[in-house]
């Protein structure tokens, strides 16, 4: 804070800390973001937290943005396949959640050094359109006013 940045790039900082220690960190960062007048770049896999720390989300699957919107937008409403599926293995604590079973898209993750042609997700999407999907690569759909995503669903 010593050279007074407009920016902090936080990437996975609370991924390995105990719950409690999570909030106190992520509560000073808000700290910090407020009395600095901080950009936060927050990057996680952790959708409990982004609740919490941002106002709005970029979605990436394999080095693309897949969807972007305001944070309750995106979360009540997922429109990328692949948005809804991050969002559908994220358990809240509960215990219930070790008797549920989670879907998770089949596959793996696509090589970053030789991905496939078209959307990226194509290969694990259930809703994937043959001959445009896995040929095209989708630009960005408005779906909602401030809420975009990469998906031919949506065209």
């Amino acid at each position: 804070m010593i050279l007074e940045p407009k920016l902090i790039v936080a990437d996975e900082p609370v991924s390995m800390l105990d719950a409690s220690v999570r909030v106190e960190i992520l509560k000073l960062l808000r700290g910090l973001q407020a009395s600095h007048d901080l950009a936060v770049i927050y990057i996680t896999h952790d959708l409990s937290t982004v609740r919490y720390f941002s106002e709005r989300i970029f979605v990436m699957y394999a080095g693309k943005l897949v969807e972007k919107a305001k944070v309750n937008e995106l979360l009540r409403d997922p429109r990328h396949p692949y948005t809804h599926a991050l969002l559908t293995a994220t358990s809240d604590p509960d215990a219930e959640n070790a008797a549920t079973f989670k879907d998770v898209p089949p596959g793996e993750p696509p090589s970053l050094i030789n991905p496939p042609l078209g959307c990226r997700f194509h290969p694990r999407c259930h809703h994937v359109i043959e001959r445009l999907c896995d040929v095209k690569e989708p630009p960005d759909f408005e779906v909602e006013p401030e809420h975009f995503t990469a998906c031919w669903l949506y065209r």
